[in-house]
């Protein structure tokens, strides 16, 4: 399998993509507690991607990765 060099602007895409995802991570993480269901937790998890305006572009850099481990 080849290493695929990224570009300087996907290099960043994904910098900013990890740190959206920390965000959410940390917020989630915050509320997880005894009794909570997988349900909120996922509609939490929603809420939080959505708010932050990341969710097409969560999607694209995460097919981005996934592909170019492919190539």
């Amino acid at each position: 399998m080849s290493v695929s060099i990224k570009s300087a602007h996907e290099i960043e895409l994904m910098r900013e993509s990890c740190r959206r995802l920390s965000i959410v991570h940390k917020e989630l993480e915050e509320a997880i507690r005894p009794g909570i269901s997988t349900l909120d937790i996922d509609r939490l998890g929603e809420k939080l991607i959505r708010s932050l305006a990341v969710f097409q572009t969560f999607f694209i850099i995460m097919a981005i990765l996934l592909l170019s481990a492919f190539l």
